[in-house]
């Protein structure tokens, strides 16, 4: 709720979002004095009240409204952007643009919002069981890693889900070996705060963050497993809440990335990719589910990993 909000309907009229008891009925509550403040009150709540936009999914490096993807050649390391663009009622990936990395031994590239809080969209890399922050500068550039922590090379499901805790910063999640599913609070340049338990443990072999999927603005999540995606209802700082299982196939792709809206339809969508053959499609996404996939046109099969 927009703490400036003058219009919030409650049972049968409407309010202000911040509001004295006397408001809705006959009442001294709460005092004439602390009644007299409350316009103050509001201006301080409006200007100190986080967005939204933090929590739903970011996926644009090069600051287009359409989502982008990180992608890896397979031959020298090299990483590309590459824009996946509607195209007369079907979709092709965009033009090449070449970054400032070459990260041929990182095992995850994932792309992690503006972590920094500078404007510029940020990577996050692992190898070895090391976290890198790679600050985005604009025009595909990044600026030299700096490390946000040591010992993940047992955490599996590790995913960048946004602004999961509520307070700005964007956050990751991941589950360690034996462990249950982790927050690890994200701290800006300052790198990673204490993790806690989000949920009991969760089998799968990827977490895949699909922003808001539900309309309660807490980030959601799916979870894959060789066959089937499951759907993880987030709750914000207290983690996952409940889970469904979704009616999609997905043994034959060998990605599955969440993307934040390819159509600008207001809905999350899945990137995948066929094994066999290096075909990419779109996978629709809506509040009930997922749309049969359209395919992307453009070679994929040059990239080995992408984020």
């Amino acid at each position: 709720m927009d703490a400036s909000s003058t219009k919030q309907y409650v049972t049968s009229r409407n309010f202000q979002a911040i509001n004295g008891h006397r408001d809705a009925d006959s009442t001294a509550c709460p005092g004439q004095y602390l009644y007299n403040r409350i316009p103050r009150i509001r201006e301080l709540a409006a200007a100190t009240q986080q967005g939204w936009g933090g929590r739903q999914l970011e996926s644009s490096l090069i600051g287009s409204s359409r989502p982008d993807l990180v992608l890896r050649r397979a031959t020298d390391g090299v990483v590309f952007i590459r824009q996946v663009v509607p195209d007369d009622g079907a979709y092709r990936l965009g033009k090449k643009v070449a970054t400032n990395l070459t990260l041929p031994d990182a095992s995850l590239i994932l792309k992690a919002g503006d972590w920094d809080s500078d404007g510029y969209g940020d990577l996050i890399v692992k190898q070895d069981g090391v976290l890198s922050l790679y600050r985005g500068l604009g025009k595909a550039k990044f600026a030299e890693p700096t490390q946000l922590g040591t010992g993940f090379g047992s955490v599996s499901k590790l995913a960048a889900v946004g602004d999961f805790t509520g307070d700005g910063q964007p956050d990751l999640m991941g589950q360690p070996a034996r462990g249950s599913m982790q927050i690890y609070p994200g701290a800006g340049a300052a790198g990673l705060k204490k993790s806690y338990t989000a949920y009991s443990p969760i089998t799968g072999r990827k977490q895949i963050p699909i922003g808001l999927w539900d309309a309660d603005g807490a980030p959601d999540s799916l979870v894959r497993t060789r066959t089937a995606l499951t759907l993880y209802y987030g709750n914000g700082p207290g983690g996952f809440t409940s889970q469904k299982a979704l009616s999609i196939p997905v043994s034959g792709y060998d990605w599955l990335l969440g993307v934040s809206d390819v159509d600008l339809t207001g809905h999350s969508d899945l990137i995948a990719r066929t094994s066999s053959s290096g075909q990419l499609w779109v996978i629709p996404g809506t509040a009930s589910g997922f749309q049969t996939p359209v395919a992307i046109s453009g070679t994929t099969t040059e990239y080995d990993l992408a984020g």
